[in-house]
């Protein structure tokens, strides 16, 4: 991530970029092939985790998957990556602030001590220590909060004070750097939380949701501004017809985490209930809390 981000200060991201070399080093071992501090960098931004991961076998999951698309910026798997993985990931630029927003929820409802380790921050842990919070405020009062967590994973501040339980738990903070540009932010069709924003020059951007199945649906777009005015293209995939762009100010929104570990898998529950009622069932939602 450090790598594909030109924010931040050079002489920082070198350090942090010899400290993530050192640890590749001393994974591949004593008489490992590991490679150079240059090589390492240029096989980064060309070639699958198989040809940098030590030892055959064992990662078959994940040995053709690329960390970098083709023009140099962060796939959706080096992104989770980083959040549920590093212990460094606070330290990358544009990443910082969803970590700590992470920490600081989960911390306030009780789950993590100060300074915990980033790898402690787990969806299981997420989901039940927001849940358990709300559970408390009584079965009713959940079951709204979750579906409005959910369906809703950015809001108008205004709209955000009439749900007082998830303005307690402070869920909701301000939209990513990453996720807007020029003061503005657009909704996945999909899933309705903010697209990440790849600048292309000072006058254009791409904006595309995270998660890698929506934007090879359609959920990318094309940003730009003609008389003064920006706006959203299609750029390919089913969707026709662009979301609408809306002012960073006034807005707030769930954090990568919380949108990972609470927002998609919820989408999939959702999906399900209304596919059981269109065959006739009744269906109630969550009845036996997060268990």
């Amino acid at each position: 991530m450090t790598w594909c981000s030109p924010e931040g200060d050079a002489r920082a991201r070198a350090r942090l970029l010899m400290e993530c070399h050192g640890r590749y080093m001393r994974a591949c071992g004593v008489f490992g092939k590991a490679a150079s501090f240059p090589d390492f960098l240029d096989r980064l931004c060309k070639d699958p985790v198989g040809e940098l991961l030590p030892g055959p076998g064992s990662w078959s999951k994940i040995w053709d998957t690329r960390l970098l698309e083709d023009d140099g910026t962060a796939t959706p798997v080096l992104t989770r990556l980083a959040m549920e993985a590093s212990e460094q990931a606070q330290d990358v630029p544009g990443m910082g602030a969803d970590l700590r927003h992470v920490r600081s929820v989960l911390r306030a409802l009780g789950k993590l001590p100060p300074g915990a380790r980033l790898s402690r921050i787990t969806a299981e842990a997420v989901q039940h220590a927001v849940f358990r919070a709300l559970q408390q405020a009584g079965f009713e009062v959940y079951t709204q909060s979750r579906g409005v967590l959910i369906t809703t994973p950015v809001m108008a501040r205004r709209a955000l004070a009439r749900h007082g339980y998830l303005v307690d738990l402070g869920v909701y903070t301000a939209i990513s750097p990453m996720r807007q540009f020029a003061g503005w932010w657009a909704p996945c069709p999909f899933c309705k939380w903010t697209m990440r924003a790849v600048p292309r020059g000072r006058h254009a951007a791409e904006l595309l949701c995270e998660d890698a199945r929506h934007a090879e649906r359609g959920a990318r777009f094309r940003m730009s501004s003609r008389e003064g005015q920006w706006r959203l293209d299609p750029a390919g995939g089913e969707i026709r017809e662009a979301p609408e762009l809306r002012p960073v100010e006034g807005h707030v929104a769930l954090s990568y985490g919380l949108w990972q570990w609470i927002v998609m898998p919820g989408l999939l529950e959702i999906e399900l209930k209304e596919l059981a009622e269109a065959a006739g069932a009744g269906v109630r939602l969550w009845p036996y809390g997060d268990s």
